[in-house]
This record gives structure tokens, sequence and C-alpha cells, in this order.
């Protein structure tokens, strides 16, 4: 038998005896393709790291310590319809202990003449990105990757602003899902913008945000009016807003959501509020979230991924079983709108495994249930990475129809799709 296999196998085409040989070839030039893209991105990245981050070493000392003091600028070599120039920015921003402390961002300021009254400020925040510096949106090498409505923007002659947020891009620890610091970044941003040179803002201002940037721009429009009383906000809109931390960590801590947004809690929380990691990581987490944080969401999701893969999990508990863990997550979660608050828009996609749709619900249904004035979009096949790309054009829209004085009265009457 065994000898009628050989005289069998002796007689096939000779292309077929070379299907092993060019399988593995194959799956060699795979590989060298997918290293070499890799090193080439990664040579790419560093190179302009390297040319960039002197920008991002801040002064010894401060000749302002006023919240929106603009530190410098640096031009972006940014092409954009209705954009006259782009500058990264660093200005003075405030720790919710009252500290000063240094933000950087981005400014776009449009190539429309400003009006007698001035300019109103669309103020930009960016979702969950990474901890590593690298990760700033205003040091990317695409830092317009979620922002393919700024032209729409730019075309109502509005400023925008986009913060990084303290910490991020620059010295120092960025306080993640901590909303009074957040909020801080973000208004100072206004002012920042503000005192920029031919700029010509007003006190006028929007705020829109995605996921983490959500969380950001409804505790803005918390702390705005006694925090900044001499900027007036118009309205705020969101796309899949971390609103609801409780609940997300309570739904999310067991799997593989929780290398990407516990690494960057548990480098973020124990620094503000002095919760112990020790208490609900295991020890794979304790030894990698520092790493894991410092990896750019953007370009480094894979990595995360086999991170989470090789590591198991991240926390060895429920870390709301802990009172320490649980009162700060309370303390996170967005408090819901209330009538009479502005005019506020909420966008979520229905696939969106990150800000999971249930979580927001939570949010406008205590929210509706104040007969606070919210509008709700609801976006089937939507994950959460492309909702911001996906709605920005209507979000902008939207803000333009507020300030310009059309009045919405919301649709909290509308049964919630999840």
């Amino acid at each position: 038998m065994a000898n009628k296999r050989l005289k069998v196998a002796q007689k096939l085409p000779s292309q077929f005896k070379l299907i092993p040989l060019f399988l593995i070839l194959f799956a060699l030039f795979l590989l060298v393709v997918v290293i070499s893209k890799y090193t080439v991105r990664n040579i790419i990245s560093s190179t302009y790291q390297d040319k960039i981050a002197s920008f991002y070493i801040p002064p010894k000392s401060l000749k302002s310590t006023k919240p929106g003091t603009l530190i410098k600028k640096d031009a972006l070599n940014i092409k954009v319809n209705h954009l006259k120039k782009a500058y990264r920015i660093m200005y003075v921003s405030q720790l919710p202990n009252g500290k000063p402390t240094i933000s950087t961002g981005m400014i776009f300021i449009p190539d429309e003449v400003a009006t007698e009254s001035g300019r109103p400020v669309l103020a930009w925040a960016h979702g969950t990105s990474g901890m590593g510096p690298q990760c700033a949106p205003s040091r990317a090498t695409n830092p317009l990757s979620d922002m393919n409505w700024l032209s729409d923007a730019l075309a109502n002659n509005w400023v925008v602003v986009a913060t990084d947020y303290q910490g991020l891009g620059t010295p120092g620890t960025q306080l993640y899902l901590v909303g009074q610091s957040e909020a801080r970044d973000v208004i100072n941003s206004v002012r920042a913008a503000q005192n920029f040179p031919d700029s010509h803002a007003n006190n006028n201002y929007l705020l829109w945000g995605h996921s983490q940037g959500g969380h950001s721009v409804f505790f803005t429009n918390l702390i705005g009016p006694k925090y900044a009383p001499e900027l007036n906000l118009i309205a705020v809109a969101a796309a899949a807003p971390a609103t609801e931390i409780t609940s997300l960590l309570s739904k999310e801590y067991d799997n593989l959501v929780a290398w990407g947004l516990g690494s960057e809690l548990a480098v973020s929380w124990p620094a503000f509020y002095g919760v112990k990691n020790s208490d609900v990581l295991t020890q794979s987490g304790l030894k990698n979230y520092k790493s894991v944080a410092n990896k750019c969401l953007v370009t480094q999701t894979k990595e995360i991924e086999l991170d989470a893969f090789l590591n198991g999990k991240f926390f060895k508990t429920n870390p709301l079983k802990l009172p320490s863990w649980l009162k700060v997550s309370q303390k996170e979660t967005v408090p819901p709108l209330q009538k009479g608050s502005k005019p506020a828009l909420v966008a979520q996609g229905l696939a969106d495994t990150l800000v999971l749709p249930k979580t927001t619900a939570e949010f406008v249904n205590k929210s509706c249930m104040n007969n606070a004035n919210l509008t709700t979009l609801w976006l089937p096949k939507v994950g959460h990475i492309e909702i911001a790309n996906r709605v920005g054009k209507d979000i902008i829209a939207w803000l333009k129809d507020r300030l310009n004085g059309v009045e919405t009265q919301g649709n909290c009457g509308e049964k919630l799709p999840v």
C-alpha cells in the first residue's frame, strides 16, 4: 500500500509538489511585508516625533499663570477647505485644585474675514487616544483622523480649538476620566483661542466631543458657568460619550476592553484620587498597565489586543466591589442633564462595543426624566471609532442652528432602540 501511494505521488504534476513550498514562501513574504510596514511606520513616526519634540517642552517659568494664556504656537502643514491657517499651541490651564498646569492642542483659523462681532469658538474634545506623548492629537502625523467635519465648521466662520488635555504630549500625568480636569482644559483652550493673534474669537462657544471627549464636554457644561462666567456656552454635542462610568466599568471590567480603558484608569485615578491598583488588578495587570496605557489606540490597537490575549485578565475582581473605586467611578459618572440646561445632542452607534449603547441610554433616560432639552441620534451598525466622522457634519449643522437661535425641544418622547 505504501509503495502504491509513493508511485501515485511520483505521478502527480510537478506544480502540486510545489504547493507546500509555495505556501511557506508566501507566508514568509506576508510576514516580511507586515514587519516592514510596521517598521517603516515606526521610523516615520519616530522621525516626526523627534522633529516636533522641542515644542512640547514647557518653559522653565511662566510669565503668566492666568488660565488661557497663550505660551507658544507653531504652524501646522494642514490643508482643509475654508482654512486660513492651523497651529499647534501651548497654553496655561489649571488643575482642579487651582494649580496652574500646561496643556497643548491645535487651533484652526477660518479664511473668511471676521465679522464685527467676532467669531464664535468650537471646542473639540477628542476621545481616548493613549497616554504616550506621541498619542496627543496635535503630535499625530494625521491629526485630523476624526475631524472630517472641520471644513464645515470653518465654513461657518468659527474658530476651532482642540485640546490635547494636560499631561498628554507634555510632562505630567494625564488625568484620564477626571472630569474636573478635562473640563478646565477644554474651557482654557477657548480662552487660549481668544488670546490667539488674529482669531477674533468672541465669548460664544460650542462644545463637541467623542468618547472620553463626551465625558469632557458634559463636565465642561457642568462647571462652565461658574468657572468661566465671561464665556457664553450655546450648546453641547457628543458622540458615544463616556457618561455612565460606573455602569461601563461593571459591564466591561472582565473583557478585552479593560486593558484599554483600565490601563489608563490605573495611571490616572491612583495619581489623582489615591485608589490602589493592587486592590483590583491582576499580577499581569500590575506588571503591564503602564506600557499598555502608553500605546496609541489609533495605531496600536492590535498590539493592545495582543497584550490582552497573552496576559489574560486585567482586573482580578470587579473594581466596584472596592468602596474606594466605587466612590471614584460614581464621582466621574456624568450627572444627568437638568431642565433648563443648554441644548444637548447625543449620538450613539448601536454596534459600539466600547461605550455600550445601553449605558448611553441610561444617561439619556435620566436626563429626559429631568425634562432636559436633549436630542438623540441612534445609528444602526455603527461602531465606536467611526461614529465621530459619521455624524460630524450633522453635529456641525445642529450646532449652527443653536447658534442662530433656532429652538429645539429635543426628542425625549421617542422610544429608545436599546
